[in-house]
């Protein structure tokens, strides 16, 4: 078969990375695993996997997925009906890993139970073009190991890196470092986004930071809330570091409040 896009299919909430790819077409079924598996071979850039209809539950996952190597389309059946699940503090790793270079969309799924020890990102490592829709990030953890990562409970978007994320919910993710839903090195923008009850040492909603890569950029749009985030140092909502944090669409719906920190400071909200 000549590698080209191709349609993907998730049929299953296995995680054996079974399935078929169908004679003579571009198009094939599987499940999650076998479909980024495809997905991410060789000239299959711009991949498409979809959910089958009336597919509903948790995918339980045993390692962490193929990265995102190449452009690639997600869509899952709704936050409330499809789950992709990590194994937590007995099986840590991180969920999804996108690429520098690669545009990448993730929309309508729970992820939850990631685990980063000693790493960054417990549910999503973004190095590339990231779109977020449509998905809630659930209890998933970095912690720090060795005096290495536990920043990014939910999300680390890295230096150079670009995070969308649209009409989604971030809840009891935590980091022992800076970002308890996310930790923004790069670009973020947030749209219809809520970030409440999550915990970290610094920015237990949020942390922007600058890298050695350049400054840091976040942009807060219409009816985006941030509340009921706890830190134990600074930052109970957010967690300003370097570079600038916009709130531009404040004055649409969007609110930062009840959030608690030990300390406050100037760069603290």
């Amino acid at each position: 078969m000549v590698p080209a896009a191709l349609a993907l299919t998730i049929n299953a909430l296995t995680d054996t990375g079974a399935g078929i790819l169908f004679p003579g077409t571009n198009a094939g079924s599987g499940d999650l695993r076998f479909c980024l598996n495809e997905a991410e071979a060789k000239g299959n850039a711009g991949s498409t996997i979809a959910t089958q209809t009336g597919l509903n539950g948790t995918i339980n996952l045993t390692k962490s997925l193929p990265v995102i190597a190449q452009n690639t389309t997600i869509l899952g059946s709704g936050s409330s009906s499809l789950y992709v699940s990590g194994g937590g503090s007995q099986n840590p790793f991180t969920i999804f890993q996108v690429n520098a270079n690669v545009t990448a969309e993730i929309d309508g799924l729970t992820v939850e139970n990631g685990y980063a020890n000693g790493a960054n990102g417990g549910g999503v490592y973004n190095s590339g073009q990231l779109t977020l829709k449509n998905d809630f990030f659930y209890s998933n953890e970095a912690v720090e190991n060795n005096n290495q990562g536990g920043n990014g409970g939910a999300i680390i978007n890295s230096g150079g890196a670009t995070l969308e994320i649209n009409s989604s919910d971030f809840a009891q993710n935590s980091a022992t470092g800076f970002g308890g839903a996310i930790l923004n090195l790069g670009t973020l923008t947030c749209y219809k986004t809520n970030i409440y009850a999550n915990n970290a040492y610094n920015g237990a909603g949020l942390a922007n930071l600058n890298s050695v890569v350049g400054n840091a950029a976040t942009d807060l749009l219409a009816g985006t809330q941030i509340y009921s985030n706890t830190a134990t140092n600074f930052g109970g909502g957010i967690y300003e570091g370097g570079g600038t944090v916009t709130m531009s669409g404040f004055s649409s719906g969007g609110t930062i409040s009840g959030n608690e920190a030990a300390f406050l400071f100037y760069r603290e909200v």
